[in-house]
């Protein structure tokens, strides 16, 4: 079970969000390693660093909102990764140290939201891992 830590100074709204934060910690730590069909079958790895880059980029800490927003997204995380119609962009970049870094968005669409998680792999013999989820809505009509 996840430790919640409780100050008489945290105000209502915050003590939501960490327990919010708790509770996906422990959705996403039942995520193991998944094949997905859209990248040939590969293994993605549910890691710490998929979890941070939800409330953090880098080293800053993101905005609630969208920290909550992304940790509502989590549940769809292996819907998307398992889809075989996933719609899948590539990218890669050279990091700081000169290793590529690749990223996979596989996109799926589910009833009024365009949902998209991001795939990262740390040079050319890293495991792909789960990085981020995202959405948007979808416009009708």
């Amino acid at each position: 079970m996840a430790l919640l830590l409780w100050f008489p100074h945290m105000t209502q709204e915050n003590k939501k969000h960490t327990e919010a934060i708790a509770r996906a910690r422990l959705i996403y730590k039942k995520m193991g390693p998944m094949h997905c069909p859209a990248l040939g079958g590969s293994l993605v790895f549910f890691t710490n660093a998929g979890f941070n880059h939800i409330l953090r980029k880098g080293r800053i800490e993101r905005m609630k909102k969208d920290q909550e927003r992304r940790l509502c997204l989590l549940p769809y995380a292996e819907t998307v990764i398992m889809d075989p119609q996933a719609t899948c962009a590539h990218r890669k970049i050279i990091n700081n140290f000169g290793d590529p870094v690749y990223f996979w968005g596989l996109t799926v669409y589910l009833k009024d939201k365009e949902v998209t998680v991001v795939i990262r792999q740390i040079g050319k013999d890293g495991g792909k891992h789960f990085f981020s989820i995202i959405d948007a809505r979808v416009k009708k009509g």
